[in-house]
């Protein structure tokens, strides 16, 4: 049986992109020793399929577009740099959202259909965000870099803006060494 890895994400628009973009030299200067996303890669995950059984796309777009259909348009608020786990250990950076509570309940909605499909219900709190950069080695990391999350905070500080979110969509994701290739397999729009 062939698996695809997937996931339901919402994107960003272009002319946010190159804003972030400006800001993101500035972050590789600071830490270029860091791997950081591609902007091609940016969007809002919504929630992560992980590897899926191919023969059940059908069924998950069709549970896609039900809950789209239900859902207004809105706009979320783009708004400074963080870090998972935390800002003392940080694995991940990421750009930071202020989101609508009906960006919440799409995203329980979405995992509440999905989960009679039997896929797996989302085991964290939905926390949308940006990834801007994941960091392998830690330890190293944290030896030569004690203060930089500080710094990239302050950078971050530039960050504010609105975004549209009037869609979403569902991606494969192809892992390689180069870094992640996402196809976009279907599109969901919200009611306007």
């Amino acid at each position: 049986m062939k698996t695809m890895r997937l996931f339901i994400a919402a994107d960003i628009d272009n002319s946010t992109k190159e804003k972030i973009q400006e800001i993101r030299k500035s972050l590789i200067k600071l830490a270029p020793h860091i791997k950081w996303t591609a902007p091609d890669t940016w969007h809002l995950t919504i929630k992560f399929l992980g590897e899926t059984k191919e023969e059940k796309i059908n069924a998950i777009a069709e549970k896609c577009n039900n809950i789209a259909k239900r859902y207004n348009f809105f706009h979320i608020n783009l708004k400074g740099i963080s870090s998972f786990p935390n800002t003392k250990l940080p694995r991940v950076i990421f750009i930071d959202t202020i989101y609508p509570q009906q960006f919440k309940e799409m995203a329980l909605a979405l995992d509440n259909e999905l989960f009679e499909l039997d896929l797996k219900k989302e085991d964290r709190e939905f926390h949308p965000h940006l990834t801007l950069a994941r960091i392998k080695d830690i330890k190293t990391f944290l030896k030569s870099n004690e203060h930089l999350m500080e710094k990239l905070i302050e950078i971050g500080k530039a960050i504010d803006y609105i975004v549209n979110i009037d869609s979403f969509h569902l991606y494969q994701s192809i892992l390689s060494q180069k870094g992640p290739t996402y196809i976009r397999i279907k599109s969901f729009s919200l009611i306007r």
